[in-house]
């Protein structure tokens, strides 16, 4: 027993010193850990405060006082800064016009960096980013100072707006969609039973404005550009127009223009919705948002450019330059933190002072929160931070597995060494190095795409390393461009070069979009999420064969997992309503979320919540689509539907409206097969055998027959008349009827067959 005691003695004390070692190696680490603690139960729970106190006796216990005296430092940081930001101003327009959706005319300044009205090609964003200085009611009313961010979206016709514009707007002021929550049925032979799921929001819109700084969207009817602010902001943002304006010279009129554009500077609203779904479905969308390779690669080229200065003038006046560059991008997130790590670094090594990697991007993180702390549920920052600290982490283990075969020539005196082995050996090493670091970056991404988006793609691995070195070749011919922008003959060979790398790249992006599926499973839970991470922290930092072996497998069972619980979920209806029909929408979904049967398409954003209902869970087609009516009523939402998400078959009444469906048509042109439901006078009805489906509407009545294996499904919805706003729904198994109540939110049912 004794020996016991002092064994397990010896080994605390070894992970004490090792944690000690650690603690010395990233401070900045417990910074960060107390900023978190801090802003934590701000975000999501003010109960959640116990989380420091029980942190603090581990810090105290495995690490001494001088990272307590950090991590409290944190924790004052994050308290302040979660204080500052929940903190509203009296003049704020959220404060003057309460919690209430009202129409107001408001006069704004556009403060959004991405606003380029001096190029013709490029329009306006979706979404414009605005500071507001006055509103009104209505014109009778007197103008009363305002202040606060906004976001306006600005009607298809309206003009070209830019950086410091001031306009004055009609419009409405919009509170975004609060995050629908889903109460699931399940049926037995005891009765109905209830519980809440959670929500269908597939962006948390919500989240995204308030890591933003923004309350509410203003949807602008009319207005009129009053007058123009300058600034220095502004003046940089001419030379970016200028530069771009340039770099696009000679360049055909069309996609790429608009890629290159959002390429180098962010600027992604030229690019239509297809082009956006075939980056983010093969998991490259990451090259269109401003991030630290696209800083990373221009801080090389600036070194380089520079490397005729004296050494500490030239790391002391490069992150200078990239701030300007980040500037004009919008300043998001993962741009900033490769700012900060490029600043950290520069600065560092100037002044002949080394520093871990690790702790400048935990220094980062801790700044960035320190300044917003919203930022902490935004998916690019997570993303950034994730991968990058997974790659980092990662150098030393890929540079250790690369070595090896090559380390015989490390045995070989220099002088009877083969220089072609050797620039083989150094060609296959750099090789294995991209994609053992494409694999790394894969995996660091793979869980949170999956948690966020329902799906991922294990040939984004290959992809990416495809398409990295086309983004390099299109930056360095771009600066060569610009360079020799005076050399007028040489304008169109170069933009014909820069022309076929951009669609040479877009073109294996399409390839692998076209010739390979994603995997759609359900969101995983945040506890395997909590394990995948461990497992993959190991796999990198293992310096035991056992430990890598455990890690291995243990990051094996959790991808199994998530595979396997898609299998055995049972099937499921989903009943939707609300929006502008009266009319309701039926989801049917296999066992194994195997497909999906949806019947009517009544309104876009009930449309909106069935593609975010089949992506968490796990559906990534719809097998059938059958709109039963033959009105605008059952299929306003059918072309949004088809639009963001792969549909088998159509079916559709052959009414005199459907026939002309512009949405019928389009689906036509994909390839999706368009079936037409014969009219019956009295009601419409469809009825086909395998899967038998058997379905009419009438009334505003839905009454739906479904069979397919063990899955039977005998339900009627219909306007419940005694109350407004108000549905029924009605199991075969005579348990009564159940009220779907209708919301501005539109609050979704979900009915679980057993």
């Amino acid at each position: 027993m004794a020996d016991v005691f002092r064994n397990i003695l010896s080994l605390i004390r070894a992970n004490v010193g090792k944690m000690t070692e650690l603690s010395a190696k990233y401070p900045s680490f417990f910074i960060l850990c107390g900023i978190l603690a801090g802003i934590i139960p701000g975000i999501n729970n003010w109960l959640l405060l116990f989380v420091p106190l029980a942190v603090l006796p581990v810090i105290i216990f495995f690490t001494g006082k001088r990272n307590l005296v950090r991590f409290l430092i944190g924790l004052a940081v994050g308290l302040c800064s979660m204080l500052i930001r929940q903190h509203t101003a009296s003049d704020n327009y959220a404060t003057i016009i309460g919690r209430a959706n009202c129409g107001a005319e408001i006069q704004v300044e556009i403060c959004d960096t991405s606003c380029a009205g001096n190029i013709d090609w490029l329009p306006n964003p979706n979404l414009v980013f605005c500071e507001v200085r006055k509103l009104r009611y209505s014109p009778t009313d007197t103008w009363q100072k305002a202040s606060g961010k906004l976001a306006v979206r600005f009607p298809r016709e309206f003009r070209k707006v830019y950086y410091g514009d001031n306009l004055c707007l009609l419009g409405s002021f919009i509170l975004p969609d609060s995050d629908s929550k889903v109460i699931q049925y399940t049926v037995t032979d005891k009765g109905v039973s209830s519980a809440n799921t959670g929500d269908l929001s597939g962006f948390d819109f919500n989240g995204f404005l308030k890591a933003r700084g923004v309350s509410r969207v203003f949807y602008a009817r009319e207005g009129n550009i009053i007058d123009h602010t300058g600034s220095l902001t502004g003046g940089i943002l001419q030379v970016r127009d200028f530069l771009l304006k340039h770099l696009c010279d000679g360049m055909p009129d069309g996609e790429p223009r608009k890629l290159l554009a959002a390429l180098i500077f962010g600027c992604k609203q030229g690019l239509d919705y297809q082009t956006k779904q075939e980056f983010i479905k093969t998991g490259t969308i990451h090259i269109f948002t401003v991030s630290g390779f696209h800083v990373g690669v221009l801080a090389l080229m600036i070194f380089w450019l520079l490397r005729w200065l004296p050494f500490k003038l030239r790391y002391f006046l490069v992150p200078a330059i990239v701030f300007l560059y980040v500037l004009t991008t919008g300043m998001n997130p993962p741009a900033v933190r490769t700012l900060i790590m490029i600043s950290i670094w520069a600065v560092c090594r100037g002044m002949l002072y080394k520093t871990p990697g690790l702790n400048i991007i935990f220094l980062a993180a801790a700044l960035i929160l320190a300044y917003n702390p919203y930022y902490l549920n935004d998916v690019g920052f997570q993303y950034s931070f994730v991968v990058v600290a997974v790659l980092v982490a990662s150098i030393n283990p890929i540079r250790n597995w690369v070595s090896l075969p090559g380390e015989y020539l490390r045995w070989i005196p220099g002088e009877l060494r083969s220089t072609a082995k050797v620039r083989l050996e150094r060609f296959l090493a750099g090789i294995m190095s991209a994609l053992l670091g494409c694999m790394a970056a894969w995996l660091a991404s793979s869980a949170i795409t999956l948690f966020y988006q329902g799906f991922y793609f294990p040939q984004a691995v290959m992809l990416n390393f495809l398409i990295i070195p086309f983004v390099w070749m299109i930056f360095l011919l771009g600066a060569l461009k610009l360079l020799l922008a005076p050399l007028l003959f040489l304008t169109v060979p170069l933009a014909a070069l820069l022309n076929g790398l951009i669609e040479g790249m877009s073109g294996f992006c399409v390839f692998f979009y076209n010739c390979f599926s994603t995997i759609s499973l359900a969101p995983p839970g945040w506890l395997t999420i909590l394990l995948f991470y461990i497992a993959l922290v190991m796999l990198i930092t293992a310096f035991r064969p056992q430990i890598f072996a455990g890690a291995l497998t243990l990051l094996a069972v959790t991808l199994m997992f998530w595979h396997i619980n898609a299998l055995i979920t049972p099937p499921r209806l989903g009943v939707f309503s609300g929006g502008g029909s009266d009319n309701a929408a039926l989801v049917m979904i296999g066992k194994g979320n195997r497909g999906a049967t949806v019947i009517n398409v009544p309104d876009r954003q009930i449309a909106g919540n069935i593609i975010n209902y089949l992506r968490n869970n796990g559906v990534g087609k719809i097998n059938r689509v059958v709109i039963a009516g033959s009105g605008r009523d059952y299929s306003a939402g059918l072309e949004q539907l088809l639009e963001r998400i792969p549909v088998t078959e159509l079916f559709i009444s052959t009414s005199k409206y459907t026939k002309n469906n512009p949405a019928a048509l389009a689906a036509a042109e994909k390839g999706v097969s368009l079936c037409f439901i014969p009219k019956n006078k009295k009601e419409s009805s469809f009825f086909c055998q395998m899967p038998y489906l058997k379905t009419f509407c009438k009334n505003n009545a839905t009454k739906v027959e479904y069979s397919c294996g063990t899955f039977h499904i005998n339900v009627l919805v219909k306007r419940d008349d005694n109350g407004p706003g108000m549905m029924t729904f009605r199991s075969s198994d005579g348990n009564g009827e159940t009220g779907i109540e209708r919301t501005s939110n539109y609050i979704v049912k979900e009915f679980l067959f057993k």
